[in-house]
């Protein structure tokens, strides 16, 4: 097994555009799982990484969480002119989310609001959205049989479903894609906020910016839930105590901007790629028309198929074997 990913094989993985490019990047991947199932990149404007591309790695890195620990990225993989940046605007003290925090703190946080998804909850929720899925379907069903899927319906949908779980105003929601498309967008130049080529100022700016905005904006909902508490989960979160204690502004926000953020992004990814997969293959969408019972299963491979999280990366803290390979806490 190759000890060493090649340069331009390394570079593809932390390209974004790589990932326009969808029959080239599956081809790659496919020669990464099965020439170099685990290898080390060394590129010259990154620090080096591992590679894990196989499942049951995969699933041991995530599974080992307090050997690989979460947190060293907020947003992918940076290079060393975005990590040095990040480093000199702070921008890892404006906000610190769940997804972040690593044990015994990851686990207290995330119960925070486990309780407020329990069924009862959710079955209050339920006819909100079957209301509204009725109704993007009208509206699909107005276009006459043409439209675009993904702008149309699949990007407004689960932003309405899950700004009225957290209790964003739904003025407020374009708002809130915006932030998202900037957040997410950030090393695209047409998606950030600068408009420009993503170089590493520009990319570490406009992710700051962006946070700005939601803590800004997040810090009024909070305030308003702490005076008066709805049965929403803003309220959950503006009022959540840790060992008797009132959770701090910065994991606060962290908790807003997660839920407001990847809450509908991924699921937005998901809905579209699912449909056009369909759309592409007409014998198993006339399945799913002919058996609906199959829709659960076609939801769970929606988000397989279009893997809305493309990579996460963890940092050992200690040097341990991974598939045969020494990985060192010094990178």
């Amino acid at each position: 097994m190759p000890f060493r990913l090649p340069d331009d094989v390394a570079r593809t993985i932390v390209d974004p555009r790589s990932y326009a490019a969808w029959d080239e990047l599956h081809e790659t991947l496919k020669n990464v799982r099965r020439e170099y199932p685990l290898a080390r990149a060394e590129i010259d404007d990154y620090a080096p990484f591992w590679v894990a591309a196989k499942y049951n790695d995969i699933q041991e890195v995530a599974r080992r969480n307090d050997v690989f620990l979460s947190g060293q990225s907020p947003n992918g993989m940076p290079s060393k002119a975005e990590e040095q940046i990040a480093v000199e605007v702070g921008i890892r003290r404006m906000f610190r989310s769940v997804v972040s925090m690593n044990e015994p703190e990851h686990t207290k946080y995330r119960q925070l609001t486990q309780a407020w998804f329990q069924p009862k909850n959710l079955r209050q929720l339920e006819d909100g959205m079957r209301i509204l899925a009725k109704y993007y379907v009208d509206k699909l069903a107005a276009r006459g049989g043409e439209c675009d899927f993904c702008s149309d319906v699949a990007r407004y949908y689960p932003l309405r479903v899950i700004m009225s779980v957290l209790g964003v105003p739904k003025e407020d929601e374009p708002f809130m894609l915006r932030l998202t498309q900037e957040f997410f967008g950030a090393k695209d130049e047409e998606r950030n906020r600068a408009k420009v080529s993503a170089d590493p100022l520009v990319i570490v700016k406009a992710v700051q910016q962006v946070v700005d905005d939601a803590n800004e904006y997040f810090r009024k909902i909070s305030d308003d839930r702490r005076r008066k508490p709805a049965n929403d989960l803003a309220s959950v979160i503006a009022n959540s105590q840790i060992d008797g204690r009132p959770i701090d502004d910065l994991e606060a926000m962290g908790y807003y901007i997660t839920i407001a953020f990847a809450g509908h992004d991924t699921t937005s990814s998901s809905i579209a790629g699912g449909i056009w997969a369909l759309c592409e293959r007409p014998d198993q969408l006339k399945l799913v028309q002919s058996d609906l019972s199959l829709i659960p299963a076609l939801v769970e491979e929606a988000i397989r198929w279009t893997t809305p999280i493309h990579q996460f990366v963890r940092v050992a803290a200690e040097t341990c074997v991974l598939r045969g390979r020494r990985v060192s806490d010094q990178g």
